[in-house]
C-alpha cells in the first residue's frame, strides 16, 4: 500500500450570517434530486465556521447532482491563515492498460465517446510509458479496487486547506471587492481532489488521466515544459474548451486567464457569481465519472449554488 500527498493551495471559510437558513429549501431541493446512486464526498471540518461548512455542504451536494458514481470520498476541510488555499492529495501510480481499459468500458456520454476516439488502442499515446497516475476516486469511478480507503477519521483521501479571511461566503448582498469567492475556490479545490490535476511539470514522469487530452494543435499532444502552449481537448485537439496556465507559476493543469472559470489558475477578487462549470464537469466526466442521466446545464448549476455567495475563482496556487 503506497500513496504520496500531492500537496496544492486551497482557500478558507469564514462564517454565514442567519441568512444561511434561507439557504434550506435549496438544500431539501437539492437532496431530492440526487440520483439513485451518487458520488459522495464525505466532509469532516477543523476550524471552519458553521456558515462555511453550509456553504461547503451545499458545493458538496452539487457533485452528488451531478456524478452517479458509487464512490465515497473523504475530504477534510480546515482552516488557514496564510495563502489563499492548498489541498494535499493521496495519488498512486498505478498500470496505464488497467486504467484505460476500465475507462473505456466506462464510457456512457458523448463526450466519453468523443474522448476515447482520440485515444489509440494500445500503449500510451502521450509518453508511450507504462504507468498513469490517478486519484482514488478516480480509479474507483472506473470500476476498479485495490486501493487504500481512509476512515475519514484519522486520515482522508484529501485535505483541502482555506483562508476563510480571503473569502466572501456569500454571493448576495454586499460583496467585498477585495476578497475571492469561497464557493468557486471549494469547487476548484475540489475538482483537484477527484482529478484535474496535470503531471506536467510535476516531476512524475508518468501522466495523468487529464493529460491524454492535453494538446497544443490538432493532433499535437503537450506534455513537456510548463511554459509550452496546450489547451483541453476531447476530440483530438480539433476544438479548444480551455487554455491552460503555462505561466511560471500555479498549477500546469489548471486553465489561464482568458476567460473566467472556476479552474483559473488565477483568482479573480469581488466577481460574482462566477460558478460556472461547464468545462470542468467535462473534464472530470471523460477522466472517468460518470453524468447523472439528465445532466444540469451550467446556468442550472450555477442556480443550484446561488442562494449563496461572491464570485471569482481560484487557483491551486494563489498568492494574494
Amino acid at each position: 500500500m503506497q500513496h504520496a500527498a500531492n500537496i496544492r493551495p486551497t482557500k478558507t471559510l469564514r462564517a454565514l450570517p442567519k441568512r444561511l437558513l434561507a439557504l434550506a429549501p435549496l438544500a431539501l431541493a437539492l437532496s431530492a434530486s440526487l440520483p439513485a446512486s451518487a458520488l459522495t464526498i464525505v466532509p469532516t471540518f477543523v476550524s471552519v465556521d458553521a456558515a462555511s461548512q453550509g456553504v461547503i455542504n451545499s458545493v458538496i451536494a452539487s457533485y452528488a447532482a451531478t456524478f452517479s458514481d458509487p464512490v465515497t470520498v473523504y475530504i477534510q476541510f480546515a482552516g488557514m491563515t496564510t495563502g489563499l488555499g492548498q489541498s494535499s492529495t493521496y495519488f498512486y501510480d498505478q498500470n496505464y492498460a488497467t486504467f484505460m481499459t476500465a475507462l473505456r468500458a466506462d464510457a456512457t456520454s458523448a463526450g466519453d465517446t468523443a474522448a476515447m476516439a482520440s485515444v489509440a488502442l494500445g500503449a500510451n499515446p502521450v509518453t508511450g510509458g507504462a504507468g498513469i497516475t490517478v486519484t482514488r476516486a478516480q480509479w474507483q469511478a472506473v470500476g476498479l479496487s485495490g486501493l487504500y480507503t481512509p476512515d475519514g477519521l484519522t486520515d482522508w483521501d484529501s485535505t483541502i486547506s482555506l483562508n476563510f479571511g480571503l473569502m466572501n461566503t456569500l454571493r448576495v448582498g454586499v460583496i467585498d471587492p477585495a476578497k475571492y469567492d469561497l464557493q468557486a475556490t471549494v469547487l476548484h479545490e475540489i475538482n483537484e481532489v477527484l482529478g484535474t490535476v496535470s503531471n506536467v511539470d510535476s516531476g512524475n514522469a508518468n501522466i495523468r488521466p487529464i493529460d491524454l487530452f492535453r494538446y497544443s494543435a490538432s493532433g499535437v499532444r503537450s506534455f513537456g515544459a510548463r511554459s509550452d502552449p496546450a489547451y483541453l481537448s476531447i476530440n483530438s485537439g480539433a476544438t479548444n474548451l480551455a487554455g491552460y496556465n503555462n505561466a511560471a507559476s500555479g498549477d500546469t493543469g489548471d486553465f489561464n486567464s482568458a476567460v473566467v472559470r472556476v479552474q483559473n489558475a488565477f483568482g479573480t477578487p469581488g466577481v460574482a457569481g462566477q460558478a460556472n462549470m461547464g468545462v470542468e464537469i467535462t473534464a472530470l466526466d471523460v477522466v472517468g465519472f460518470t453524468l447523472v442521466s439528465a445532466v444540469p446545464e451550467p446556468e442550472t448549476y450555477a442556480l443550484m449554488l446561488a442562494g449563496l455567495g461572491a464570485l471569482s475563482l481560484l487557483v491551486r496556487r494563489r498568492k494574494d
